[in-house]
């Protein structure tokens, strides 16, 4: 099964909850969790698909409600996710993989996924780790390095091992001798190796396509840092109720 497929399960699953009550609610969970493992042995889920919905199901109900029909080697994912919880949803890379800015249904669709999984994971590190702080969040991130610089029409691509899927609405900064440039994010592209230059890469890289002043380019060399501030998205939301 494909993460989409996985994240399709999701979706459905939220719309079955939507509107219950407590109870009503637990009941639902139980019934989805005591399928969980028969799916996966089918084959209908893969593994991972499989922890993922555990977790999100872990969001709204305590584990001790679902630990008798969830494997050990289940449980043991769950408690190192648990260890490794995400500081905040902008953390979570769900919908992951190096893909083009999804439309604004399929970003709001994934900010609900992501808030599920990272609720999941708090409320399973509070359960496993009581005695561990929470993780700290870090407003200003660093998501990865500049290789190269290229001009295509009326548009600037900077090729690097960059996260790009951590941008999404966030602010993209360049710090390049101790100054941070801002850009205008518009998406990612695909470059692929050159086969016919010796010296190009034998593998694909995704570049980042964006607006930037014109002045600061002679600036941006090989190195370069690539930032996001997060500062306004600092507050965690809620699950919906």
């Amino acid at each position: 099964m494909t993460c989409f497929s996985a994240i399709f399960q999701c979706f459905d699953r939220r719309i079955c909850w939507k509107s219950t009550g407590s109870l009503t609610l637990l009941k639902s969970l139980v019934e989805r969790v005591k399928h969980l493992l028969p799916r996966y042995e089918r084959g209908i889920l893969t593994w991972h698909g499989y922890v993922i919905e555990l977790v999100c199901c872990s969001a709204y109900t305590d584990l001790a409600e679902l630990g008798e029909f969830t494997s050990a080697k289940a449980m043991a994912d769950l408690r190192e996710r648990a260890r490794n919880a995400p500081a905040h949803p902008e953390d979570v890379a769900m919908i992951s993989g190096k893909s083009v800015i999804p439309g604004e249904a399929l970003s709001d669709w994934d900010a609900q996924l992501r808030l599920e999984y990272y609720w999941g994971c708090r409320r399973l590190r509070e359960s496993f780790f009581p005695e561990l702080d929470p993780p700290e969040f870090e407003v200003e991130l660093f998501i990865g390095t500049v290789t190269e610089v290229r001009h295509e029409a009326d548009r600037v691509i900077l090729v690097g091992d960059v996260k790009t899927h951590l941008i999404r609405r966030n602010s993209v900064f360049l710090r390049t001798n101790d100054a941070m440039i801002p850009v205008q994010f518009n998406g990612v592209k695909k470059i692929q190796a050159d086969d016919h230059n010796p010296e190009a890469k034998s593998v694909s890289e995704w570049g980042i396509i964006v607006e930037i002043d014109a002045h600061s380019l002679p600036d941006i060399a090989e190195g370069t840092e690539v930032w996001l501030d997060r500062s306004e998205v600092c507050e965690i939301p809620k699950l919906p109720s």
